[in-house]
């Protein structure tokens, strides 16, 4: 949550960060160089518990099988728990 603009310019959750970089630059002329992988698709996904990107995260942790909270990020919140706090600190930051 946050900004549409820093959300779609600098995203932080690893299924939005996917999401970007899948879409072609129709400006450019060279072809996209990203990878897309393409997993499977679960049954129940979203009755699962845990974050519901977690089984095609390529950070999932164990501790992503629990209902991540919002963490506030600067002005935003993203609901990760690649940035859950420790040590006043982000425990992880996106490139």
């Amino acid at each position: 949550m946050g900004p549409a603009e820093e959300i779609l310019n600098k995203p932080l959750h690893p299924y939005t960060v996917l999401l970007r970089e899948s879409v072609p630059d129709i400006c450019s002329e060279t072809k996209a160089s990203v990878e897309t992988r393409m997993g499977e698709i679960e049954n129940g996904s979203y009755t699962q518990t845990g974050c519901k990107f977690l089984k095609r995260c390529p950070h999932a942790m164990q501790i992503c099988s629990e209902e991540p909270p919002h963490f506030q990020v600067g002005e935003r919140k993203v609901k990760c728990w690649l940035y859950k706090t420790s040590e006043g600190g982000l425990a992880y930051v996106t490139g």
